[in-house]
């Protein structure tokens, strides 16, 4: 995936004064410099900047792009990373050096450099965590009383199915740096929805993956509770009220370039799976006998 280069506004120093003299450009030539390239490609070896003229058959390349080094992280948590423009002898190019601005490059106060940021297939990692949630059984719920339920009393909610998937692993290549990154991603259930068929909904939610993992709740511990007030015949639903259970999932997903991991950061993606079954509430009526 193609690197975006930063926009950053500057202001290019064409010339410098010095004591009341003229700094003039000492590059020999200027060769158009590709930013996917590791060093410039074409052009003459003097002249007017502004007019090629005839160009050298193998023109001399007086500078060429450093190593890609990292330097910290984007505001998308993204890797940024960078590389300074350098003479032959390895010394750094200087703006006001230049001839002509590079293209792609930033112009700094002591040196020309670019400044990216990658842009990490996090996309692949939420394929492959979507993919793993598919593949699990559908969600299954279960109750206490167990059904029938019964009016006036609290019933406990819980999922009995997975909450978590991954972690997941991956890596890529940034395409003009050459840097090789290890990816990880997990996923989990942020929320569960009951939506208990008399028109309440119930929810328990998970801030985080370990949270995911015990959002489900179980028979001592619900992750919800619900009173029904109306027995579901007398509701007009015969054959149990039409319970749907939504699980909503969410991922995080961090980088390596073999110096230790980034923090996890949550992904922008999420997906949902449902189901609805019936479930009978009945009404019991104490009968007092002498």
């Amino acid at each position: 995936m193609a690197a975006r280069v930063l926009a950053l506004t500057l202001t290019c120093l064409a010339s410098v004064f010095l004591g009341g003299g003229l700094l003039l450009a000492q590059t020999p030539g200027y060769c158009d410099l590709n930013p996917s390239e590791a060093a410039c490609q074409g052009g003459g070896s003097g002249g007017d900047p502004g007019d090629p003229g005839e160009p050298d058959p193998e023109p001399e390349q007086n500078y060429h792009w450093g190593g890609w080094i990292e330097v910290g992280t984007c505001v998308d948590d993204n890797p940024q990373i960078l590389r300074y423009l350098l003479w032959s002898d390895g010394t750094y190019v200087r703006p006001w050096e230049l001839t002509s601005v590079p293209p792609g490059s930033v112009l700094g106060v002591d040196r020309v450099f670019q400044l990216v940021c990658t842009d990490l297939p996090e996309d692949d990692l939420w394929d492959a965590l979507v993919e793993a949630i598919e593949a699990l059984p559908p969600p299954v719920w279960e109750s206490s009383p167990a059904e029938p339920g019964v009016t006036g009393l609290e019933t406990w909610l819980w999922h009995s199915g997975t909450t978590t998937v991954g972690p997941v692993a991956t890596t890529w290549t940034h395409p003009p740096s050459g840097i090789a990154y290890s990816l990880e991603g997990r996923a989990w259930t942020g929320a569960i929805t009951w939506r208990m068929g008399d028109g309440a909904t119930v929810r328990a939610d998970a801030t985080g993956y370990a949270a995911g993992a015990a959002v489900g709740g179980g028979d001592t511990a619900p992750a919800a509770r619900h009173t029904y007030q109306t027995s579901s015949a007398s509701a007009g639903r015969p054959s149990g009220y039409p319970v749907n259970l939504t699980l909503r999932w969410v991922g995080e997903w961090r980088w390596s370039a073999g110096a230790g991991w980034s923090a996890w950061q949550p992904m922008t993606s999420t997906v949902e799976v449902d189901t609805t079954t019936s479930f009978e509430v009945v009404q019991i009526v104490g009968d007092l006998r002498p």
